[in-house]
């Protein structure tokens, strides 16, 4: 966080010369991690609250893009515990010159602490709504879990059957309120069977279907 360039051009020989020149300084360290809310307190504690658990190292180079990653990665977090709205709101970076070590503070709106609601189904076309039903792996009642949705959209997506797969929470207002969530698919095109015939110097005539 202290480097220096500059250059210098020869413009005396052929081709011209550029010589940079860098100084790259101290390497500083990430030196401590905080999560605020909109109004300065401590938001909802996460099960791991440490650093290690958002992809960053205490002492470890201070990395900018680290630290842009973490945001993604705090929203995750929220979501596995209940919290599918949490977001993060803004990201403060103070660099101290005198230590050699940056300090950043994510202000996150976590949003309610929800639970597994009912669901709809849409866009089948030829599938019962029972196949997708039967392949969701959250129960009603349960703590919102965005690792079982995810899941449930994989095991839907690696079928075969789908070309895409969206599962969306409706909006809660209040800690334990069940979501509705709604899961849209758009089937794939029917399977088609292909035969042929081929040669091979090695194998000889073959068929394939």
């Amino acid at each position: 966080w202290e480097a220096e360039l500059d250059y210098a051009v020869n413009e005396n020989v052929e081709p011209v010369a550029v010589t940079i020149k860098v100084r790259p300084g101290p390497r500083y360290r990430l030196g401590k991690i905080e999560l605020r809310t909109p109004a300065g307190a401590d938001p909802p504690p996460l099960a791991d609250p440490s650093p290690r658990a958002l992809g960053l190292k205490l002492g470890e180079p201070a990395l900018t893009q680290a630290v842009v990653n973490a945001e993604s990665t705090i929203v995750e977090r929220y979501g596995e515990e209940g919290r599918p709205f949490a977001k993060v709101v803004d990201r403060e970076v103070v660099i101290d010159r005198a230590t050699k070590e940056m300090t950043v503070t994510y202000t996150v709106e976590t949003g309610p602490r929800v639970r597994f609601g009912s669901h709809t189904v849409g866009g089948l076309e030829r599938l019962e709504a029972g196949y997708v039903e039967r392949r969701i792996k959250w129960r009603r009642g349960e703590v919102y879990d965005a690792r079982l949705v995810a899941r449930t959209r994989r095991v839907l997506i690696d079928s075969g059957l789908f070309s895409s797969v969206r599962i969306d929470p409706s909006q809660a207002l209040a800690d334990d309120e069940p979501v509705l969530l709604t899961i849209t698919v758009v089937e794939r095109a029917r399977r088609s069977i292909d035969a042929g015939l081929y040669y091979e110097t090695t194998q000889g005539i073959g068929w394939s279907a």
